[in-house]
C-alpha cells in the first residue's frame, strides 16, 4: 500500500509539472507572436468567446498614456467629490433655513395668540356688559414657501439696522453739539474786555520760548493733557469738610496781549480760556470754580503784570480777589480804599533772559489800613514782620520780597481787627504773595502753604486750625505741569 500511495504521488508530481511546463511555453509563445490564447488559461470545455479588439487597440499601453489616463481619472474623481460637497452643504442650508423659518413663525403665531388673550382678558374685565361681536372668519396664512417670512425677517433686521444707525447719528450729532456748546462758553466772555494796549510800534521777536514785544517779555503756554487732567485729580483729593475753591490766574500772553496777535502763533501757545474751563470741568463739583480770566481781561489795559516778571502785579491779584469774594458771597474791599505804594528799579524773573528787556521797573502794591502780623512758623526770628515790607533798599531782584517777604513754605497772617477764630488756608506759590492779603481781610487767621516746599498734610492743618475755607491759588503755567500736581497731591 506504501508503494501504491508513493506512485500515486509520483504521479500526481509529474502531472503538475508538466501542466507547469505547458503552461509556460504557451504563454511564452502567444506574448512573442503578438497573439493571446485566451483558452491558454481555462480548458477548453469552459472558455469564453470575447469580441475581437480593433487592430489598432491590440498593443500595450505606453507609460505616458498611463500616467495621463490615471490624472484624469483623479480629475474625475475630484470633479465628483466636489459636486458632492456642494449638494450636501447645500441640502444642510435648505434644511437650517426651513428650521429657523418654522421657529421664527412659530414664535410669531404664540405672540398672536398671546396678544389676542391679553385684550380679550382686558375687554372683560373693564366692559360691565361686553356686547357679543361677530367672530370674524379668519383669512387662511399664505402657503409657506419661505418667500414671504423670509421677506419679512429681511424688513425686521433692515428696520432695524436703520434705527441703530439713527441712534448712532443722533449721538454724534448730540456730541458735536456739546463740542459747539463748549468752544461758545469758552470764548464767549461773561465780562465785556477791555481795549487792548497798543503794540504800534514795538518790535516783535521771540527767543527761548518767549514772544518779546518792545521791552516785555511773554513766555508762551503750551497745553499739557495729562498735566491738566493729574492737576484736577490732586485738587479733587482735597480733604472733606471744608470749602474749596479753585482759583486759576492765567499768564500775561493771553491777557495783555490782542487774541486776534496769538492766533498768529498757534504752535508755540495755547487759548487759556478754553484751557481754564477745562480743567474746571475735570474738578468735582464740591469745589467752587473761580472764573478769573474774564474779569482781568476786561482791564487788560491796566498794569496787571510785568515787563521783566513772569508774575502778576498786586493789581491783577485784586481783581482776582475780588472773583473770589464774589464767589464765596462776601463784599470785596473796595479798590478805591486801598492805598498804593510803589517801589522803583525791580527786576524780575525775566529780565536776565533777554538783554532787550528792561533793566528795572516800578514794582507796586495797594495795602489797607488793617492791623496785619505776619509771622513764618519755620524761622522763629520772622515773627511779627508786616504783610507789605519796605523794600526800598533791596537788591532790584530781591523786591519782590515786599509781599510777604516771598514766603516759600508756611506764613501764617494774623487779622488782629477780626475778632473770633476764623481761620483760611491759601495753597499757592510765589505767585500767591500778592492775593494772600487780600483774602486775609475777611479772617482772623490767614495760614499761607507753598505747595512747593510744605511738608505737613492739609488735612492735620484744617484739623489743627479748624479752618473753614481752603483756596487754591495756582497759576495755569502750574497746572500744565506734572511735578506740580504731584506736589498738591502729595499734601492733600
Amino acid at each position: 500500500m506504501r508503494e501504491t500511495r508513493n506512485n500515486q504521488r509520483n504521479q500526481t508530481s509529474h502531472s503538475r509539472n508538466h501542466r507547469t511546463a505547458l503552461n509556460t511555453e504557451a504563454r511564452n509563445g502567444t506574448y512573442r507572436s503578438g497573439e493571446r490564447n485566451t483558452n491558454s488559461h481555462k480548458p477548453s470545455g469552459t472558455a469564453r468567446t470575447r469580441n475581437p479588439r480593433p487592430e489598432g487597440d491590440r498593443r500595450a499601453l505606453s507609460h505616458e498614456e498611463r500616467l495621463k489616463l490615471r490624472e484624469q481619472n483623479i480629475r474625475k474623481r475630484k470633479k465628483n467629490a466636489k459636486i458632492f460637497r456642494v449638494l450636501v452643504l447645500g441640502v444642510a442650508a435648505v434644511i437650517i433655513i426651513a428650521l429657523l423659518i418654522v421657529i421664527l413663525k412659530s414664535c410669531t403665531s404664540g405672540e398672536t395668540s398671546e396678544g389676542s388673550a391679553s385684550s380679550s382678558s382686558v375687554s372683560s374685565v373693564n366692559t360691565a356688559t361686553p356686547t357679543p361681536t361677530p367672530t370674524p372668519t379668519p383669512t387662511p396664512p399664505p402657503a409657506d414657501t419661505g418667500i414671504n417670512t423670509g421677506s419679512d425677517l429681511l424688513d425686521t433686521l433692515w428696520a432695524e439696522a436703520i434705527k441703530e444707525e439713527a441712534e448712532l447719528e443722533a449721538k454724534e450729532a448730540e456730541k458735536l453739539r456739546q463740542e459747539e456748546e463748549a468752544k461758545l462758553l469758552a470764548n464767549t466772555p461773561t465780562e465785556e474786555y477791555a481795549k487792548e494796549k497798543s503794540l504800534e510800534g514795538k518790535s516783535i521777536s521771540e527767543k527761548d520760548s518767549m514772544l518779546i514785544i518792545g521791552d516785555s517779555a511773554y513766555p508762551y503756554y503750551k497745553f499739557n493733557y495729562e498735566a491738566t487732567n493729574k492737576f484736577a485729580e490732586a485738587l479733587n483729593k482735597a480733604p472733606k469738610g471744608i470749602n474749596v475753591y479753585s482759583v486759576i490766574a492765567p499768564s500775561k500772553i493771553d491777557i495783555e496781549l490782542p487774541l486776534s496777535l496769538l492766533d498768529d502763533y498757534p504752535n508755540q501757545t495755547s487759548d487759556q480760556r478754553k484751557a481754564i474751563r477745562y480743567a474746571n470741568s475735570l474738578l468735582d463739583e464740591r469745589i467752587n470754580k473761580v472764573y478769573v480770566y474774564d474779569r482781568l481781561k476786561a482791564h487788560c489795559d491796566e498794569d496787571l503784570y510785568f515787563k521783566g516778571d513772569s508774575r502778576s502785579t498786586s493789581l491783577a491779584s485784586y481783581y482776582a480777589y475780588t472773583s473770589w469774594a464774589e464767589a464765596k458771597g462776601i463784599t470785596p474791599v473796595k479798590l478805591e480804599d486801598l492805598t498804593e505804594v510803589t517801589y522803583s528799579y525791580f527786576r524780575g524773573n525775566l529780565s536776565s533772559l533777554n538783554g532787550a528787556i528792561c533793566s528795572s521797573e516800578d514794582i507796586t502794591l495797594y495795602k489797607s489800613g488793617t492791623n496785619f502780623s505776619f509771622k513764618n512758623r519755620v524761622n522763629s526770628s520772622m515773627e511779627n514782620w508786616s504783610v507789605y515790607v519796605n523794600v526800598a533798599d533791596y537788591a532790584a531782584p530781591y523786591k519782590y520780597s515786599t509781599f510777604l517777604m516771598d514766603s516759600n513754605e508756611y506764613g501764617v497772617i494774623t487779622n488782629n481787627d477780626i475778632e473770633g477764630d476764623s481761620a483760611c488756608i491759601i495753597v499757592k506759590d510765589a505767585s500767591g504773595n500778592t492775593f494772600a492779603p487780600f483774602v486775609a481781610e475777611h479772617y482772623k487767621t490767614t495760614y499761607v502753604v507753598d505747595y512747593r516746599n510744605y511738608k505737613g498734610s492739609l488735612e492735620s492743618l484744617i484739623n489743627e486750625t479748624e479752618a473753614v475755607d481752603l483756596i487754591y491759588f495756582i497759576p495755569i503755567e502750574n497746572v500744565n505741569s506734572e511735578s506740580a500736581a504731584a506736589k498738591i497731591s502729595d499734601i492733600s
